[in-house]
This record gives structure tokens, sequence and C-alpha cells, in this order.
């Protein structure tokens, strides 16, 4: 049975969404209960945080032929190389920061290949550079590439202890009141079926700090800090709110013009790495579809 190394720490539950999205929640469950599924040797279910460096043991490839096989290369290592360098921010030893475009998810999924993926593309580089976070598909901005395990480790650590710290930038419909800055602490869970995230009293903790920018007539211009990182936290935020990020398709608001407004209008722009003394203080431009909105 094969084992995979874990890259990047989420549930299992989400691994498998996003590796292996044809997989019902009612089979996996059948295949945690008959143990076919581990981790670290050990008998596991949806909700375990699973950890760089540690071990997931998949069914046989029998099981999911199509699920498990190996797709090819999409583009050559040099092809990867200069994409990746136009992308690049910062970098040194340890670690890479890009500028990830919308439209590029990630990791795989259905109906994606390597091309369409920051986790192909970078692999096709370098076998050894790791993923140590998420965006959406449909969002921009920084994010951190590792170059080894060893520093995926430490930029995962300072993730989960909060020494890692985001701004976003965002246009939306409105703002969550009336006043100029604030902070939304309301808990999220997955919704029903898993393709959406919900407010829920009962869900995972999630904060998030907001301050205006400009108001725009309708549009608010809005600066956002993630406190924790729950899968879609900032557009849940915000929708729950009643004052949703333009463009967003899946949480945003009902009749508007998608001609007009065709992309997500959020945009990771700044990041803050400890780096000693002072931190590591990185910024990724907005995309012009975006500045042309400001």
């Amino acid at each position: 049975m094969p084992k995979i190394p874990i890259e990047i720490s989420q549930t299992l539950g989400e691994y498998f969404k996003d590796h292996y999205p044809q997989v019902s929640y009612s089979l996996l469950q059948t295949w945690l209960r008959k143990g076919e599924v581990k981790y670290n040797s050990q008998p596991t279910n949806p909700q375990t945080l699973l950890e760089i460096g540690g071990l997931l043991k998949l069914p046989p490839a029998h099981f999911f032929p199509e699920i498990m096989a190996e797709r090819p290369p999409i583009f050559s290592q040099v092809q990867a190389q200069e994409m990746l360098d136009n992308m690049t921010l910062w970098q040194n030893e340890d670690i890479l920061v890009m500028n990830k475009p919308a439209g590029w998810a990630v990791q795989g999924g259905t109906g994606l290949d390597n091309i369409a993926t920051i986790d192909g593309l970078v692999r096709a580089v370098n076998p050894a550079y790791c993923l140590t976070h998420r965006l959406d598909r449909e969002t921009s901005g920084v994010m951190i590439i590792a170059k080894g395990r060893a520093a995926a480790s430490l930029i995962t650590a300072y993730f989960r202890d909060k020494k890692i710290q985001k701004i976003y930038k965002s246009l939306c419909w409105g703002r969550p009141n009336r006043q100029y800055q604030g902070v939304i602490d309301a808990p999220i869970a997955d919704g029903p079926g898993g393709e959406f995230m919900v407010l829920d009293n009962n869900g995972r903790e999630a904060i998030t700090e907001w301050e205006l920018i400009e108001e725009m007539g309708p549009i608010n211009y809005l600066q956002l800090r993630p406190i924790t990182g729950r899968k879609h936290q900032l557009r849940v935020h915000l929708a729950g709110y009643e004052c949703p990020i333009i463009g967003d398709k899946k949480y945003g608001k009902r009749g508007e013009n998608r001609q007009k407004y065709p992309n997500l209008l959020l945009h990771a722009e700044q990041i803050f790495i400890p780096n000693g003394p002072k931190p590591l203080h990185i910024t990724a431009p907005l995309p012009e579809y975006f500045q042309k909105l400001l």
C-alpha cells in the first residue's frame, strides 16, 4: 500500500478533497473503518490534522487506479523555471516567496493538471520544493514555497504559532458596519455537502481584522488581516456580514455583473516572516485588473 509524505498541514478530510475529489465522503469512511487509510501507522478520521513530514497510508492503487495514477510533467524544467522566475518576489537558500496569479490552483483537483497548479510548477523546477500553505484558486498574492522539508516544517510551525502575518486587500459591496475598522469573530464550518463554508457557532474559531481604506459609493476598499487561517475565511466572513467580495462566484452578491467583474477582487498583498530581530516584509503588487478599479 502506498505511503505518501505530507507536505502541507491540513485535515485528512481537506487532503482528500484537494487531492482525490473523486473519492466520496462515504467511501473515505469505509476505507477508514477497514483500516485502509492510516496516518503515521495509526487509525485516523477526517478531522485528524496531518502535519508536514507525517506519512499517510492509502489503499492499493487498484482501488482507484485513475486517481492514483501519476501524471507526466506538462512542461519542461526550463519552461517551469522561467514561469516561476516571473512570479518570484524574494528568495534565499531556504524559501521562495512568490506572487501567485489568480486562476492558478495551489494543488490538483477535478479537471486540473500540473500546468494549472503551483504544486506542479514548483515540482517541475525542483522536486524538493514544498508547499507550506494555500491560497484559493481565484485569489492572487503572496505565497511561501519551501525549498526542502526542513524549511517547510519551520514555515508550517510559524503559521501554526501565528508568527507569520498576512495582509489582504479587497473590494467589497459595503463593509461589516459603519465603523472604519473592526473585528469579525465568527466560527466557520463545512456547509451541506462540503462544497461551501458557512458561519456556524459550533464551527472552528475564525477571526478577521478589517480596516476601511476608501469608500467608493457602494464599493468599499478594505484591508483584511486574518488572525486564523480557515478555508475561505475572508470570503465567508464578509459574505456573512452582507458585504461580499466583488467577483466572488461562490459567496458573492446575487445578480452581480460577471462581465464587469470577472475576477475575485481579493489579493494577498503583504506577508511578514520571522527573520531575526526584524520580520521580513514582502509585498506583492496588486493585479492590473484590481488596480484599474481603484
